[in-house]
């Protein structure tokens, strides 16, 4: 039977699409103007990790703004509120993304092809009147259509660039007035979105093959006739060669190097080369 607790790893992959998720959205400013249209004030709007029940607990357990310091209003709150497996997008699972090592230019680290999750997160704007609602809106809303796509880079010591869309799905407000003229209001825009994201397995650490030796024989006596042996190629100055005795050691050719191919062949008939 597998276990998944035989060997210990973590990307912080939920960590991190968390973050840029919250960081789309870590700009939002709402403008306040005169009668004469002139700008009075700008506000940043502030944004955290919160579910939208227990902002608005904070909110209303001050209703008459008696608290010297209170919830500023307009802001911002998101949480990731679910997961559900996307079929639709998987990938062969065989498939691997590699990297070379920085410690040992003849290992490598691979990872398999990641498994496809939507991650749906809701993005919840706390504003007192409408205009503030309206400008936050017009902010975020051209931006989607309805998709607007993030590159990241999932796993740093992979080091793939991957595009992880994010999906607007909707729309629509809550006015949490209750008609007490004292007490505050607060109107709650709520914006639910579906990133496309993808969650990686363990990498790992392996050798990587520089050598590569193919052995000719003759097809009626089963003689040998002669061996190729194809090695990256790459001299001094840094540049692709496809001559062995111009290239460097094959144990100083990273993998991320620009190599070419050297091809050696051998005449085991003769010894020549």
């Amino acid at each position: 039977m597998p276990s998944f607790g035989n060997a210990y790893f973590y990307h912080g992959l939920l960590r991190r699409y968390v973050i840029a998720f919250g960081s789309m959205f870590d700009n939002l400013t709402v403008t306040r103007r005169e009668s004469t249209g002139a700008v009075a004030q700008t506000l940043a709007i502030p944004i955290a990790y919160a579910p939208k029940e227990s902002w608005l607990v904070r909110i209303k357990t001050d209703p008459q703004l008696l608290r010297t310091v209170q919830v500023q209003l307009p802001s911002a709150s998101f949480e990731l509120a679910g997961m559900t497996y996307d079929g639709t997008r998987k990938m062969q699972p065989l498939n691997k993304e590699t990297a070379s090592s920085s410690s040992d230019l003849n290992k490598g680290k691979m990872v398999y092809r990641g498994v496809p999750w939507n991650l749906n997160f809701s993005l919840f704007l706390y504003v007192r009147n409408a205009d503030d609602g309206t400008q936050l809106l017009e902010q975020i809303l051209p931006f989607f259509g309805p998709e607007w796509t993030n590159t990241m880079t999932l796993i740093p010591t992979i080091g793939t660039l991957i595009d992880v869309p994010v999906i607007l799905n909707s729309v629509h407000q809550e006015d949490t007035y209750e008609n007490n003229f004292i007490d505050r209001r607060a109107l709650v825009w709520t914006l639910n979105f579906t990133m496309k994201a993808i969650l990686y397995g363990p990498a790992t650490t392996k050798g990587i093959i520089k050598t590569a030796r193919t052995q000719l024989r003759d097809y009626e006596t089963s003689a040998k006739t002669s061996l190729l042996v194809t090695t990256p190629g790459l001299n001094a100055n840094g540049a692709a060669t496809t001559h062995s005795n111009n290239s460097i050691s094959t144990s100083l050719i990273s993998a991320d190097d620009p190599y070419g191919y050297c091809v050696d062949i051998t005449d085991q008939t003769s010894g020549e080369i």
